[in-house]
């Protein structure tokens, strides 16, 4: 079986994405970063080899020179590598070339160095190795510092890949290739100001409900605001979901800009129903006592100038002043209840309102750019780290205007990231990147279900299996692993390659009982995550595509073409279009002994038909889970029922579960017997990393990238900055601050039509 190259791959390409008529790859260069097996093994580690420049914290500008710590610290990468050998004997091999070509590292990333230790004081519960960030984040290379050390892209690493003597299935690509794209996101800036058009959003329903309850919370207090949340909350329902709309799939929910007549209705209702109960609450935020028992209009407009920015997020004008006075407040029938109405109803508080002001570049006929103002930067940042308004300190910097100063502006984002919304955000932004939402009820109590579950477990019944709790555990299983490598792992373990090979979980016990028993899960408290942790000793579970959840997708079958279409969309970001004809091709001979794997290519490997085109793409993934069946639980052997059978736990005939195959990664070919191995090609590949880049990037910035020009795009550079960050120390928080850091995330670009 050919395998990846040791470490990491050296792409010459980059798959961005399939067109939907042809599959046809669209290619653009870029540069791969170190990877390191993440288990808990050697999660003790302090060394940080894969470390770069952060070039894209544009702020920085006190820079002082610690690369001499480089070349010490990179003697502990064959140390580290030696527990990757546990599950994967060829990575280990030809790591000892690491450390010798180190010693060309330029001081590119110093900024970092005297940034980095904030976030020990900032944020409670890193952990107390966050110290080791000074000392081991170094590490940079020249040209602008978006590259990887020499070690890991300069002469010699040959031998990185493969032993010596033996062949290697990703060819190294030359300097000026990998170095094409980097230095056109370096060029006097030319790809620092345009970008795709940032439109017209709303609050998402996450945002809108967050910002409601923290709203309530700052004018009275948690409890009172719980309450009259609970009260609202049937018209909070009535709310519309958001939805990832974009037919290519790229969209996120949290980038749903509709907005339709169930929006304007369900935000009418709310205000009309928050508003009494808010106004009676007025003595916790009217001010003097004169003002609770009489609230004047005098009353009502000091409490614009000191509160009016709660709710629109920014001051109020003295014209907007004016017109709630004596428009709104003084009118018969008006006063403080409808006052507070309108102000909730207003679309200031319902939208994220950029109004494009500093209108700063006209060069282009296509896209013109805006920088944001103090408020709009304040709003943009809050909702991007948090899911919600900014708090006062936040909003005080937006008051000065400090926060347009680089050093404020870093030092806010710091603060929000190591604050607890920022863990709920990681949390939504993993249910959305994986799809989440699609992972089905697990109703036992439905006879089909019941009956799908008898067939896979050849149990008499499916009595005392809670599916709902399964289903529930299984999304917070995937949502644990990440927010576990970003925020709460040893520093040097929070890499990217966590969550795709670490076979550490904290399932609930329901889950593992019914789902993981037969995958050896490890005794828990026996690791250094937690007492509540428990290590995989199959390697089938390493990450999120070996867990429950991911494989639990669209419905409680085994389906091939499902799985290996929602793995190429969200972890290799190859879009496969819909067919044109989804009928089955006459030619397909099906048999009722036929395994899942066999009908499949029967219907879909028929030369000269429609379907070999993408099936060639789509079945080779799928296939590679089937060692998993409906309901994501391991299986060795196929239970094969021919129809009109009604007893499940008696299948007509089984078959051996073949999940062997090879995929044509855009860097070579990779050949894999089981799920454990396609995983582990996949982490190699240079693709999860840069199709993780991309939605973390959407999420933040609400948008889809424009890449159509890799000499001119700034969301392209954006995005090789973000990559740039997965494999360092803390790599994972490194990527999402630096995202708020870009310059191009303090600006708005508007297409003139």
């Amino acid at each position: 079986m050919t395998k990846l190259g040791l470490k990491l791959f050296r792409p010459t390409v980059l798959a961005l994405g399939l067109s939907l008529a042809s599959c046809k790859p669209i290619e653009l260069s870029f540069t791969p970063p170190g990877a390191q097996n993440p288990d808990e093994t050697n999660a003790g580690s302090t060394s940080d080899t894969s470390v770069t420049s952060d070039t894209s914290v544009t702020s920085d500008t006190s820079m002082t020179t610690n690369d001499t710590s480089v070349s010490t610290n990179d003697t502990s990468v064959s140390t580290n590598d030696t527990s990757v050998s546990t599950n994967d004997t060829s990575v280990s091999t030809n790591d000892t070339s690491v450390s010798t070509n180190d010693t060309s590292v330029t001081t590119n990333d110093t900024s970092v160095t005297t940034n980095d230790t904030t976030v020990t004081t900032n944020d409670t519960s890193a952990s107390t190795n966050s110290t080791t960030v000074t000392t081991n984040d170094t590490s940079g290379t020249t040209g602008g510092g978006q590259g990887f050390p020499t070690a890991l892209g300069g002469s010699g690493d040959e031998n990185l890949l493969a032993p010596s003597g033996t062949s290697q299935v990703f060819s190294l690509e030359s300097a000026q290739t990998r170095n094409s794209f980097q230095n056109a996101c370096n060029a006097s800036g030319a790809a620092g100001t345009k970008g795709s058009e940032r439109r017209w959003h709303r609050l998402t329903k996450n945002e809108y409900i967050n910002t409601l309850r923290d709203l309530l919370t700052v004018l009275t207090d948690a409890t009172s605001a719980n309450s009259m949340m609970t009260q609202i909350q049937p018209k909070l329902n009535a709310i519309p979901v958001d939805l990832a709309r974009d037919v290519s799939r790229k969209g996120l929910p949290t980038m749903d800009i509709v907005t339709g007549d169930e929006h304007a209705q369900a935000y009418h209702d709310v205000a009309l129903a928050l508003a009494p109960l808010l106004a009676a609450k007025k003595s916790q935020f009217i001010g003097s006592s004169s003002c609770n028992s009489s609230t004047t209009a005098t009353c009502f407009g000091t409490f614009l100038d000191t509160k009016g920015h709660l709710f629109w997020r920014r001051s109020i004008t003295p014209e907007e002043k004016a017109f709630a006075l004596n428009k709104v407040f003084s009118v018969t029938g008006g006063g403080l209840t409808k006052a507070l109405a309108a102000l909730l109803m207003s679309p200031y508080f319902i939208n994220h309102v950029e109004i494009e002001n500093g209108y700063i570049d006209s060069s282009s006929t296509k896209v013109q750019v805006y920088n944001l103002s103090a408020w709009e930067l304040a709003s943009k940042l809050s909702y991007a780290l948090w899911g919600t308004m900014p708090d006062e300190t936040l909003f005080n910097a937006a008051k000065d205007s400090s926060i347009n100063t680089n050093s404020v502006y870093e030092a806010q984002a710091r603060r929000l990231l190591a604050g607890a919304n920022a863990k709920r955000q990681l949390r939504l932004f993993v249910y959305e990147w994986l799809g989440l939402k699609d992972v089905p009820a697990l109703d036992l109590t439905d006879p089909i279900v019941a009956w799908k579950w008898r067939q896979h477990t050849g149990a008499p019944s499916a009595s005392g299996i809670d599916g709902a709790v399964i289903r529930d555990q299984a999304i917070a299983e995937l949502q644990d692993l990440v927010q576990y490598y970003t925020f709460e792992a040893p520093i040097n373990s929070r890499r990217f390659s966590g969550l795709l090979l670490s076979r550490l979980s904290n399932a609930g016990v329901e889950l593992t009982q019914a789902i993981y028993q037969s995958t050896q899960p490890g005794t828990r408290g026996a690791t250094s995550a937690g007492a509540n942790w428990f290590r995989f000793g199959d390697a089938d579970r390493r990450g999120i595509m070996g867990r429950a959840a991911f494989q639990l997708i669209d419905a409680n079958n085994r389906r091939p073409v499902i799985r290996g279409i929602h793995t190429l969309d969200r972890i290799l970001c190859r879009s496969i279009g819909l067919p044109a004809d989804n009928s089955t091709p006459s030619g397909a001979v099906l048999r009722d002994y036929y395994s899942t794997r066999q009908k499949v290519e029967a219907i879909t490997t028929i030369p000269g038909t429609a379907c070999v085109s993408c099936h060639s793409t789509i079945n080779p993934v799928g296939f590679a889970f089937e060692g998993y069946d409906g309901f994501g639980r391991k299986d060795m052997v196929e239970k094969i029922l021919f129809p009109m059978n009604n007893n499940p736990t008696v299948p007509d005939a089984v078959a051996d579960i073949n999940a062997s195959g090879s995929f044509d990664f855009i860097a070579g070919n990779a050949s894999f017997d089981n799920a454990g191995e396609f995983i582990l090609s996949a982490a190699e590949s240079f693709e999860a990393h840069r199709c993780f880049s991309r939605f973390l990037w959407r999420f933040l910035n609400k948008r889809v990238e424009d890449i159509s020009s890799t000499t001119s795009s700034p969301d392209a550079c954006h995005i090789q900055a973000i990559y740039n960050d997965l494999e360092k120390a803390d790599g994972l928080q490194k990527a999402i601050l630096n995202t708020v850091l870009n310059a191009n995330f303090k600006k708005r670009n508007r297409e003139v039509q």
